[in-house]
């Protein structure tokens, strides 16, 4: 009985070490995330900026006197 309850806790001690290195790993993937998308949201602003006469479905604007 006693081989056994040692068994099952080292067991629970593994999947607690498992659990939180993909918590951490998750965070990690997170941040990661939130750096990328916070980039992409500046790279579509300077898009915006620098490129006034294109059209979000990728044609250029004609201007009204053509």
């Amino acid at each position: 009985m006693e081989s056994r309850l040692t068994e099952i806790e080292i067991r629970l001690a593994h999947q607690e070490a498992s659990l939180e290195a993909m918590t951490n790993q998750l965070l990690q993937h997170e941040k990661l995330f939130r750096d990328i998308n916070d980039q992409l949201s500046y790279i579509k602003s300077l898009i915006k900026e620098l490129s006034p006469g294109i059209t979000s479905s990728g044609q250029q604007e004609i201007p009204p006197h053509y």
